[in-house]
């Protein structure tokens, strides 16, 4: 949490809040990132940047407007619905 505090404040970047998963928690990362957004107001969120597929992918699932970055590189990707 620190470092990221700490780029942001060095990029100049304005946040209201920031959410990061738990010490020790090693569960995907669009696992936790659609609890995050569950409990925010979506009709708030104008865009979301991301550069994993998978996440990407449950972004805009959710109904959000969702610009990919970077390369992305991963192993496993999100299950679509209707899927296991």
């Amino acid at each position: 949490r620190d470092r990221t505090v700490a780029w942001l404040a060095r990029y100049k970047v304005p946040y209201d809040a920031i959410h990061m998963r738990k010490d020790g928690d090693r569960r995907p990362d669009y696992v936790i990132k659609k609890e995050v957004l569950d409990l925010l107001d979506r009709k708030a969120i104008e865009l979301v940047i991301d550069d994993r597929p998978s996440v990407c992918e449950m972004w805009r699932h959710s109904g959000l407007k969702c610009h990919q970055v970077g390369t992305g590189e991963e192993q496993e990707s999100a299950p679509t619905e209707g899927t296991s």
